[in-house]
Parts: structure tokens; C-alpha cells; sequence
């Protein structure tokens, strides 16, 4: 059977489906009360093949396509965000970093591992003076005779407290140079001169371990470079409208398991001797929900195909991140409000959604990025130039 066609779509689908809903779902409450990731859950999942999906089968993963990929993760998206993030790094800039730029001994080293789970590879650019500007990075990567010497700080990145590998933008001019010349560098954790920092709380997105990475005079050698001195803004941006899909779909999948939580709510409370459902009020909400949740999966699903084809235009995926993140963010927000008071509180489960699809908008660049990222590229379009 062809690991990409409609047929086998649908069965790794259906049964993404049963294990979110039979085995992550029940962990849900677990997970949010202890921020952290259950014990033995990663193995199985790794026994699964969930670390390897987007990874090629000669590196032991299943090389799906990206519309196969966002299936899945949509169905990822109905559960705990924790379990879609601890997958979604191995699938994503984890591994897309080095197999974009890395060499042939690099990627049989590294992809088996984290193909399989054995190893957690995270992707880290943001620092504390820089996230949508990633061109202001502090971070400096020195040569000196066949390492780098790596100084400076990231924040806010994402299954570091157990990743053993690390993907670290970096520059490799000193600052002040106008040419920043950044770099990717693989950084594994027992590097000397690297320190996993403090955990860094959230507002949600709990379980997925934020922590900051500093870098004290940390030796990096020359063969764990990715790619050449001053490509590794380009290899992440040619990488970016993956992970924007994946966001997408990810928001697409908690919208539709809060309208879900949403209808079952109004048609079990009653109000004024009737169900909550039978009030107009209320149905506009679910209406204006299903609606928007429509739109937004028709596009990812437009644009997953047309990227695979090699069709998609670079504000495509863009137009898809924005919607369907904004999408997430008022389902959410409606469900809540038919909840009432109850949505409110935790036990419900709405709160934790409502908490982690905010982060949607902030993620893989910002919807304000994406507002000027699809607006510069109709205006080019169109024939308008200007310096910046």
C-alpha cells in the first residue's frame, strides 16, 4: 500500500484517533496537574512510530507527506497540546534542520535516534531580545581552530528540560558586524559549557517543559555545523511553511474537539425548562464555529497538497496559520461562553483549551507577522518595491 494515499490516510487517521481518545485523553487531567510528561507514555508512543513520521524510512522513519502529517496532527490537536508538542519537534525543526542541511554522516547519525524517540531534538531560536526579529540574535558562535565557541541565552524553548539534541541558531559574526552570518549549530546536552536552565512557567501548553539554554564558552565542533557559515536563517525559513501547516492543524484539531465539547454542553443543560441548544443565542455560536472550523481545514488541506506539488506560494501557508490560529482562539472562546460559569471553572476541560490555542497566535510567527508577510507579497505582486 502506497504510505500516501487516501486509503492509508484514513486508516493511520481512524487510528490516531482511537489512541488519542483511548489512552491520551484519560492522561489529560493527569498532565495538566503536574506539569509533566507521563512516565512511559514516550516509549509507546515511540513504539508507534509517532516520533518518525515526517523522518524517510531509510533513517527508520515512515517518510509521510505532509498531508498525511497534518491528519495526524489534527487529531493530536483534540487532546492535551503537551502530546502533539513532544511529537511535533522530531517531526519538525528537530529533524527538518538537519535534513535540509545536514551532511550524509550527520543524518545517519542523529535521525535513527530520533526517528525512533530514543532522543527528543528541539529547535532553538528565540532569546530573550528576539523572536519575530530572528535576524537580531545575540547568541554568538566564534570560530576558533576546528570548534566554535558558543555564548549567549535562548528562552522559551520547548521540550529542552529532556531533549538530547538541540538545534541552536547562531551568529558567527561578532555583534555589531552588520552581517550577523547565522548558523545552525547541533548541540547535545552533555556539551561542557551548556546548562539547561530554569523552567520557565506558562500560561498553558503545560507539560511540555520551557526551559532557558545558556551557553558559557560552550565547544562546539566544526562538524556539527548545519550547513555553511551564514545559511541558517534560509534552511529554517525554507522549513517554515511546514511548521506553519503544522500549527494550523494542530489549532484546527482543539477547535473541533472544544465545538464538540461545546454542543454536548448545550444539549445536556437546561435553562428556563428547555435545553440551552434551543436558544438562538446559542446556536449562532455552534453555527459561526462549524463554519469557520470548515473554512479553515479546506484551506490546510488546499495547501498541503499544493506544497507537496510544489504549487504553494509563500503567503499560502501563511493565509492558512493566520485563520485557522484566530479560528481556534474565538471556537474556543464561544464554547467557553456556552459553558457559562462551568467553562470557567477547570474540571470542565474548556479552561485548558481556551489557555492553549492562545499561544497559536504567538507561534511559528506571530498573526502579525503573518498579516505583513501575505500583504508584502500581494503588493510585490502588484509592482510595489520599498527598501525594507
Amino acid at each position: 500500500m502506497n504510505i500516501n494515499d487516501q486509503d492509508f490516510i484514513r486508516t493511520i487517521t481512524q487510528s490516531t484517533r482511537s489512541f488519542v481518545k483511548k489512552v491520551l485523553e484519560p492522561l489529560e487531567k493527569q498532565v495538566e496537574e503536574e506539569d509533566a510528561f507521563p512516565d512511559g507514555l514516550r516509549k509507546q508512543m515511540g513504539g508507534l512510530g509517532y516520533f518518525g513520521l515526517t523522518i524517510p524510512e531509510e533513517y527508520g522513519g515512515s517518510g509521510l507527506n505532509l498531508t498525511s502529517y497534518v491528519a495526524i496532527v489534527e487529531e493530536f490537536g483534540r487532546t492535551h497540546s503537551a502530546f502533539f508538542s513532544i511529537i511535533d519537534d522530531n517531526n519538525g525543526m528537530g529533524s527538518h534542520m538537519i535534513l535540509r542541511a545536514g551532511s550524509d554522516e550527520q543524518k545517519n547519525h542523529y535521525l535513527p535516534e530520533i526517528a525512533s524517540g530514543e532522543a527528543i531534538s528541539c529547535f532553538a531560536l528565540t532569546e530573550p531580545q528576539a523572536g519575530s526579529d530572528a535576524s537580531g540574535i545575540l547568541t554568538t558562535a566564534i570560530l576558533e581552530g576546528d570548534h566554535y565557541i558558543l555564548n549567549g541565552r535562548k528562552h522559551f524553548i520547548s521540550n529542552a528540560g529532556w531533549a538530547k539534541y538541540f538545534n541552536v541558531i547562531a551568529r558567527t559574526n561578532p555583534v555589531g558586524q552588520p552581517d550577523p552570518r547565522i548558523t545552525t549549530f547541533l548541540v547535545e546536552r552533555d556539551t561542557p559549557g551548556f546548562v539547561v536552565g530554569r523552567r520557565e512557567p506558562m500560561m498553558g501548553h503545560r507539560g511540555s517543559g520551557h526551559h532557558e539554554l545558556i551557553f558559557d564558552d560552550c565547544r562546539i565542533p566544526v562538524e556539527n555545523r548545519l550547513g555553511e557559515e551564514g545559511s541558517g536563517l534560509k534552511t529554517a525559513f525554507k522549513a517554515l511553511s511546514f511548521g506553519r501547516l503544522t500549527v494550523a492543524a494542530w489549532s484546527i484539531g482543539a477547535a473541533d474537539r472544544a465545538l464538540e465539547m461545546g454542543i454536548n454542553y448545550a444539549r445536556g443543560r437546561n435553562q428556563f425548562d428547555r435545553p440551552i441548544g434551543a436558544f438562538q443565542g446559542v446556536q449562532w455560536l455552534i453555527a459561526d464555529s462549524a463554519t469557520e472550523l470548515f473554512a479553515a481545514r479546506s484551506m490546510l488541506y488546499e495547501v498541503a497538497k499544493a506544497e507537496e506539488e510544489g504549487k504553494a506560494r509563500r503567503r499560502d501557508s501563511a493565509m492558512v496559520k493566520l485563520f485557522a490560529t484566530e479560528m481556534a482562539g474565538r471556537v474556543a472562546d464561544r464554547m467557553l461562553q456556552i459553558h457559562g460559569g462551568a467553562g470557567y471553572a477547570k474540571e470542565t476541560g474548556i479552561e485548558r483549551i481556551y489557555r492553549d490555542v492562545r499561544v497559536q497566535r504567538i507561534i511559528e510567527g506571530t498573526s502579525e507577522i503573518q498579516r505583513m508577510l501575505i500583504a508584502k507579497s500581494l503588493l510585490y505582486e502588484a509592482g510595489m518595491v520599498w527598501d525594507d
